[in-house]
């Protein structure tokens, strides 16, 4: 049997986030093997802002900035097309970046599940108005470990990327759903400071 058990975060500290979004958190098992990776990658390339390593996660929709009241009515559509993520796996592994010749964000892709990208688009339809008006990427499941500096002149990723790919590749992560999250962010903290706001989790 299939149900839901909502769990909002006690004492949310911000009427106002920098950004929401819905994600998948990586399992407990695969915390100290993600922040290891952060590690390395920070040693090999320090010009990189590493993430925050407490909260990682398979992003699966991304949403504007967010008042605390507007909580409620995305949890309604999170909660009514969780459903679709039940028993499905995921895997992340390997070495991708948003941005070309100029990368934004390093990042661990995780497999093109049917289901998760079915999720995706219910979430974009119930959630269009809550959407960044210049977010029309196409859907890219994937797990965020860095940023690039805005002053990056990229001649030395160049130099050093056969490395980290190379770390990152080592990577081989498998494992099921069984909760979403919708995260807040305040991207005023150094480092970004994120906190779960609503888990739901899904049960078979």
């Amino acid at each position: 049997m299939f149900a839901f058990m909502i769990k909002f975060k006690d004492n949310i500290s911000m009427n106002e986030f920098t950004s929401c979004f819905v994600g998948i958190p990586l399992p407990d098992k695969y915390l100290g093997e993600f922040s290891d990776l952060l590690r390395r990658v920070d040693k090999t390339y320090p010009n990189l802002k590493i993430v925050d390593p407490a909260t990682p996660h398979v992003t699966a929709y991304y949403l504007d900035k967010q008042s605390q009241n507007n909580l409620e009515e995305i949890r309604q559509v999170v909660e009514e097309n969780a459903k679709l993520l039940r028993g499905t796996n995921l895997m992340a592994g390997g070495m991708d970046t948003f941005g070309d010749s100029a990368p934004v964000v390093l990042f661990l892709p995780v497999s093109y599940q049917d289901p998760l990208v079915e999720f995706n688009r219910k979430l974009a339809d119930g959630l269009a108005r809550f959407m960044a008006e210049n977010d029309n990427l196409s859907f890219h499941p994937h797990m965020t470990l860095a940023y690039f500096s805005k002053e990056e002149t990229f001649d030395s990723w160049g130099s050093i990327k056969a490395k980290i790919e190379a770390e990152m590749n080592n990577i081989n992560w498998e494992f099921p759903i069984t909760e979403v999250v919708i995260y807040g962010v305040d991207s005023t903290k150094s480092p970004e400071h994120q906190e779960k706001l609503v888990t739901i989790p899904i049960n078979e």
